[in-house]
């Protein structure tokens, strides 16, 4: 059965756990390790992954602050949820201050 997107969003409204990505980073200044939150949501028909920034610095930066999905009816809630987080890794290798922790 195919899902529709008012489905998709449905499903991610009943999540009961914190609907949010932790990835652990290291700090490019000083090799400190830390922990991005990026919050989850859905606004109108994209799924967000936002982070709040943790230093002036990157406050003022795009590069990971934000990352957005469409919902395509054609995948998975567990198959957007994928592609989000992957933006958001993929976000962090290219950042300017923070590097993925291994």
């Amino acid at each position: 059965m195919k899902n529709t997107i008012e489905d998709l969003k449905h499903e991610f409204h009943n999540i009961e756990l914190i609907k949010c990505f932790e990835i652990e980073v290291a700090n490019k200044k000083d090799s400190g390790e830390e922990w991005l939150v990026f919050n989850i949501s859905i606004q109108e028909n994209n799924l967000v992954a936002q982070h709040v920034a943790l230093t002036q610095d990157e406050c003022i930066s795009d590069k990971i602050a934000f990352k957005s999905i469409e919902l395509d009816e054609c995948f998975s809630l567990t198959e957007h949820l994928q592609e989000l987080h992957e933006e958001c890794t993929t976000a962090i290798m290219y950042s300017d201050f923070f590097t993925l922790k291994d």
